[in-house]
C-alpha cells in the first residue's frame, strides 16, 4: 500500500508541473477573463470607483490587468480638464498583482469576478485588448458618461 501511495504522490507532482504548460491545448481554455471592480476613493478622480479587466493566459503564464483609466498625472490643467470631462485617457497594461497591491495601498476594497466564457470568447477578448494596447490604439478621448474606463470594458465584449 505504501508503494501505491508514493506512486500516486509522485504522479501528482509530475502532472502538476506538466498540466500548466500544456493545459491550454488539452482543455481548450487558454484564457481566463476576470473583472475587478474597485470601490470609490477620496481623490476627485477616484470618487466613481474603477474597473479593470484581467486576462490570465495559461500558455504564457501571465495575468495582465488592462486599465482604461490612465492619464498624464503631470498635466498642470489635469483637474480642470477632468472636471469638464475632456481628457485624453489611455489603456495601460500592468501585472495583475501590482494593480491589486496599488489599490490595497490606497485602502480601496475590490471585488473580483471570473467570467464564464467559451474558449473562443475569451480568446476574442484577449486579442481585442492586446490590439487596443498597441501604441497607435491605446489613447482615447475620455468623456465622463459616453467613453470611459467602464464603457471601454463593456465595448470589449460586444459581438462575441
Amino acid at each position: 500500500m505504501g508503494r501505491v501511495s508514493l506512486f500516486v504522490f509522485i504522479a501528482l507532482l509530475f502532472f502538476n508541473k506538466v498540466i500548466p504548460l500544456y493545459g491550454a491545448e488539452l482543455d481548450g481554455k487558454r484564457f481566463q477573463i476576470e473583472i475587478v471592480t474597485v470601490e470609490p476613493g477620496v481623490e476627485l478622480f477616484e470618487r466613481w470607483g474603477h474597473i479593470l479587466i484581467v486576462v490570465f493566459d495559461r500558455q504564457e503564464e501571465t495575468r495582465k490587468a488592462y486599465n482604461f483609466g490612465t492619464y498624464n498625472f503631470d498635466d498642470p490643467g489635469l483637474l480642470l480638464r477632468y472636471a469638464r470631462g475632456f481628457l485624453d485617457f489611455r489603456l495601460s497594461v500592468y501585472p495583475r498583482e501590482s494593480r491589486i497591491r496599488y489599490y490595497m495601498s490606497r485602502n480601496r476594497s475590490m471585488v473580483s469576478r471570473i467570467l464564464h466564457l467559451t474558449p473562443e470568447q475569451a480568446a476574442t477578448i484577449a486579442a481585442r485588448l492586446e490590439s487596443n494596447a498597441l501604441p497607435e490604439n491605446r489613447t482615447y478621448a475620455y468623456r465622463h458618461y459616453r467613453d470611459n474606463c467602464c464603457t471601454r470594458i463593456r465595448d470589449s465584449f460586444r459581438r462575441i
